[in-house]
């Protein structure tokens, strides 16, 4: 029987040699693995990063230099972004009590179930359920979300490119960013996203808020795709893969 999970996969550059700090070593490990096995060493960055999102807001200084670290150790993986994901709990880091406070909240309740992208139209969006919609209504009157499936819609479309990111000049970063018009929140064109993944299949997102002339990062989210040999992500509820709608 074939094994689906031998999918070959080009990791970049070659991890680092012996002698490593601790985190370089599990960067290398991890990297290895999945060149025999991508799907597992996918998995196992996956607990790694959700592991460090969990104590995040209450180990703040230690989680958020975590998180920095995993996401200035990717690299963009743009021909993998497509279809459905899964997303963790998204971290704020504003002010500890708001921190605490929004994890709080999305460990109780999530309307926001990942992105939707198209690698053949270079472009995605962002899914949430239906109940999200009407309750952002009142702050965004005019904007239409399309519906996906039966009890999902996708909104804040973006195009997906590769460009270095805006704090590390020589990084390039899988970005997405939101551009005014119509077919836009007009909140959203204030946002700059950069995703980076030290495996193919999860992202590390980091987001940023253009103040002025500067651009302010708030949020930290992970994001897990499926790979080649594993069927595409379902959304929750769904019955099947829905494409992605026009903007």
């Amino acid at each position: 029987m074939k094994n689906n999970n031998k999918t070959s996969i080009n990791l970049g550059p070659d991890p680092q040699p012996t002698g490593i700090a601790a985190f370089d070593r599990r960067v290398a490990n991890i990297r290895k693995r999945a060149e025999s096995d991508p799907i597992a060493a996918r998995d196992e960055l996956w607990s790694w990063v959700n592991e460090v999102s969990s104590f995040a807001p209450y180990q703040r200084k230690e989680g958020l230099a975590e998180l920095d670290r995993i996401f200035l150790a990717g690299q963009p993986f743009h021909e993998y972004a497509d279809g459905h994901n899964i997303i963790g709990v998204p971290n704020l880091f504003v002010h500890p009590i708001l921190d605490r406070a929004l994890r709080a909240i999305l460990n109780l309740w999530q309307p926001w179930r990942g992105k939707h992208w198209s690698v053949a139209e270079k472009r995605g969006a962002t899914t949430f359920t239906r109940s999200y919609a009407w309750l952002v209504r009142p702050f965004t009157p005019l904007y239409e979300y399309k519906k996906v499936g039966k009890r999902h819609v996708d909104g804040y479309f973006q195009p997906m490119d590769v460009r270095t990111s805006v704090e590390a000049p020589h990084m390039p970063t899988l970005v997405l960013d939101y551009p005014k018009g119509p077919s836009q929140a007009w909140v959203m064109s204030r946002i700059h996203d950069e995703l980076t993944a030290i495996v193919p299949g999860v992202w590390l997102a980091k987001v940023y808020l253009h103040i002025g002339q500067r651009n302010v990062p708030f949020i930290y989210f992970p994001i897990k795709t499926a790979l080649p040999g594993e069927g595409p992500i379902v959304l929750p509820g769904e019955d099947e893969v829905y494409p992605l709608p026009s903007a």
